[in-house]
């Protein structure tokens, strides 16, 4: 399978929902796959089996299956000795930029570091500047330092993982590896001016090119090294020729996108990762959102952006097998919505996907990070009030019909996924 087959030619308009109709399940190749995501096991196989996706993604919690917490090949050779011979796709590591930028950037994920949130300037973070209210005044940290560690030893674990899959393990199990990695797509504020092209190429390494470069050809990217200096670690040879080529396939997520432009409006004598790039981050131009808005406010919908993001990918990293392994965008979750009304998911319905491999984020409605269950992102709603039962949106019907491979069809109007098919709401049988 070549990158080329995952870039069919561009709808008109990607927002156009009659261009969405019109895409069936026959117009992909056969061994293209669909499936969804969830955060972990949900025991709900049986909604994939009714919707006829091909796979499903998700996680093995590294503290439940080995909570004294050995290091991290200890436990990915436990998974691939006792899963090797049912799962044929591993992710090493989802989303490593999250834990290195949340982490020891904001303050906001787990280990709680950084710089305090009046350390840091306006513009600076690849999202809506209201994420700064939730950092934490009392992490402690520093910031100029310890993402670029946090993201070194991430990346060393990786390699360290895919070296022992393939040593021991690939060859009678017959499965792939790779990794998992996040971006938005940066686009110039100002596309005429070579500045602000500069800079959204400059914003994409800093977001994709710190994982990529280093899996790809062993090394960071030059204009990290060039910005950083020697606070970016260093890979030794052996380290190096450990890293590049260590992916059999590329798990890419995209959710949205930023207006990028070259410098700072201040950078108070700081050496951090948000003031390293020298660019200045917006989700408007001229007034204009740079897309519709969803629920969490980091998130407008950009469909364009993942079409950009996987030519760059294809034309500076040679050309990987990728798969979407997250796409999606979220409501809010409004309690005084009737059951009806809340399973009308319309925008979900307007972004299309054309790409090789593809995973909706999410399958159900989920705990989403800070924001907990005040959005949701899944296809699958879940009924918090009423033991958790399961009905398709109006996205999941799309999708189902979509593939249309005859499986048991899933009603708009009724029916609890793999219930009785009435309204009243069924717990699924496990």
């Amino acid at each position: 399978m070549q990158a080329e087959s995952y870039l069919p030619a561009m709808p008109q308009s990607v927002h156009d929902t009659s261009s969405a109709n019109i895409v069936s399940r026959h117009d992909f190749s056969r061994d293209f796959v669909f499936g969804t995501a969830s955060s972990a096991y949900q025991d709900d196989v049986k909604i994939l089996k009714n919707m006829g996706l091909d796979a499903y993604r998700f996680s093995i919690s590294w503290s439940r299956v080995l909570p004294s917490k050995p290091d991290f090949c200890e436990y990915a050779e436990l998974c691939f000795w006792e899963f090797g011979d049912r799962v044929k796709y591993w992710i090493t590591l989802n989303e490593p930029y999250t834990y290195s930028v949340g982490g020891y950037v904001f303050g906001t994920t787990p280990p709680g570091r950084g710089a305090s949130s009046s350390q840091h300037i306006e513009g600076t973070y690849p999202q809506s500047q209201s994420v700064h209210n939730k950092i934490d005044e009392n992490c402690d940290g520093d910031a100029g330092t310890e993402p670029y560690l946090a993201t070194h030893y991430q990346l060393l674990a990786h390699a360290a993982a895919v070296e022992l899959y393939r040593r021991k393990f690939q060859t009678a199990q017959g499965g792939k590896i790779g990794i998992t990695l996040v971006s938005k797509w940066m686009e110039p504020l100002d596309a005429s001016s070579d500045l602000d092209v500069q800079a959204s190429l400059r914003a994409l390494d800093w977001f994709f090119g710190w994982f990529m470069e280093p899996i790809t050809r062993g090394d960071y990217p030059k204009s990290m090294k060039r910005y950083v200096g020697s606070r970016l670690p260093k890979f030794t040879k052996v380290q190096s020729q450990l890293l590049k080529g260590s992916f059999d396939f590329l798990g890419l997520n995209y959710y949205t996108a930023n207006y990028v432009s070259h410098g700072l409006k201040s950078n108070n004598g700081l050496l951090s990762y948000n003031t390293d790039p020298q660019v200045t981050y917006a989700t408007e131009r001229n007034g204009v959102p740079i897309g519709p808005p969803s629920a969490s406010d980091w998130l407008f919908i950009y469909p364009e952006g993942i079409y950009k993001l996987l030519g760059h990918v294809k034309n500076v990293y040679n050309d990987p097998l990728i798969y979407i392994t997250e796409n999606g965008v979220d409501e809010v979750n409004d309690g005084k919505l009737t059951l009806s009304e809340a399973r009308l998911d319309t925008t979900r319905l307007n972004d299309g996907a054309n790409v090789k491999g593809y995973f909706i984020w999410s399958l159900l409605d989920n705990f989403e990070w800070n924001d907990g269950y005040s959005v949701r992102f899944g296809i699958i709603h879940v009924d918090y009030n009423n033991e958790f039962a399961r009905y398709p949106k109006a996205s999941a019907i799309w999708f189902m019909n979509f593939l249309a491979k005859g499986h048991h069809k899933l009603s708009a109007k009724r029916g609890v996924l793999g219930g009785n098919g009435s309204d009243t709401p069924k717990k699924l049988k496990k």
